[in-house]
């Protein structure tokens, strides 16, 4: 597949994932032996990955992400995103706060034949918790 086709892939997935209806089409491209870097202290693997997003998506129904910047080479694709979605179930231990939060992110994906085999995210973390209150901002 060319850069193109998978640009095209996660151009797809980004609508699906902000879309509750359709966000089972977020793990429609992603192969069946996918290992995910980055969610967790340790690589997550497909069921790991539907487990992460399903506790999200429960935190925050309405998170969205607006893709900023999307960049390919060779098998790989890397976008920066903006993501932004109101805190309404526990998160990680955080009772539901009703606040919004928004966050920066950056992924790279690793594709073979139409579906993403590796994945590593960044995100900030440190952000989330400051904006939900559940710690105090660094000085």
């Amino acid at each position: 597949m060319t850069i193109q086709q998978n640009k095209s892939i996660l151009e797809r997935a980004a609508r699906a994932f902000n879309d509750p209806e359709s966000r089972s089409g977020w793990f429609d491209i992603h192969d069946p032996a996918v290992v995910a870097h980055g969610l967790g202290p340790t690589s997550l693997d497909l069921a790991g990955l539907k487990q992460f997003y399903a506790g999200l998506w429960e935190a925050f129904p309405n998170l969205r992400i607006t893709v900023d910047d999307m960049v390919g080479e060779q098998d790989r694709v890397s976008w920066r995103l903006r993501v932004r979605g109101t805190q309404e179930g526990e998160f990680r231990g955080i009772p539901a706060t009703g606040k919004e939060v928004t966050f920066g992110a950056q992924y790279i994906f690793r594709f073979k034949d139409g579906k993403i085999t590796e994945r590593w995210t960044n995100f900030d973390r440190l952000g989330v918790l400051v904006q939900l209150g559940a710690i105090s901002a660094p000085v």
